[in-house]
């Protein structure tokens, strides 16, 4: 049940570990608040970061920050780096009335606050793996082509703890993501029309 676990604009932990993100991009969790939605990405170089749009918003205009720090790309906009999912404690957004202690944007802040060290060892892993056989072809695909070849695979681990009980704590996090995936142009032949 996410909706005890979207509160104002805030995800809570339990949802970021629960919830299925594709891509594991921390910033699909804004989707879940009322008014957001997915906008056009128009950086090459960034195909698989998303960018949200809120309140009809362009997306470039959003402010991403972790742990309050700043995350922006101040050429093309959207985040800097994608977070793990295994690192994210909590998700924050606001979409309009900003306190004083917030600015940057004309469009949504967004800030996503990490997971820290404890008295306890503690740490999480995950593994997903997808390929073409699971992958839907669009209604407009030219099916006497072959399958578009895709796959990915992407590995995460995260582990905490102490290094001096009650006083000084550790935590680290590491995703890695290969992609394989391509797109069929095909041949145009303007005497049959095909």
């Amino acid at each position: 049940n996410t909706s005890s676990a979207v509160v104002e604009g805030i995800v809570t932990s339990r949802a970021v570990r629960n919830l299925p993100l594709n891509g594991r991009n921390f910033l699909e969790l804004a989707l879940l608040i009322p008014g957001n939605s997915p906008a056009p990405n128009f950086s090459p170089s960034k195909t698989y970061m998303p960018l949200i749009s809120s309140a009809g918003q362009f997306g470039r205009g959003g402010n991403v920050m972790i742990d309050g720090a700043d995350n922006n790309d101040d050429v093309v906009g959207g985040s800097l780096i994608n977070v793990s999912q295994e690192a994210v404690q909590e998700f924050q957004i606001a979409t309009n009335r900003f306190s004083a202690e917030l600015g940057r944007s004309g469009s949504s802040i967004i800030n996503i606050v990490t997971k820290t060290g404890t008295n306890d060892f503690h740490g999480a892993t995950s593994f997903f793996f997808r390929d073409r056989n699971l992958q839907g072809l669009p209604a407009t695909f030219d099916r006497s082509n072959p399958d578009p070849p895709f796959d990915r695979e992407q590995v995460a681990v995260s582990l905490g703890g102490p290094i001096k009980k009650d006083k000084i704590f550790w935590f680290g996090s590491y995703e890695y993501r290969n992609q394989d995936g391509g797109i069929l142009i095909g041949e145009r032949d303007p005497a049959t029309r095909t």
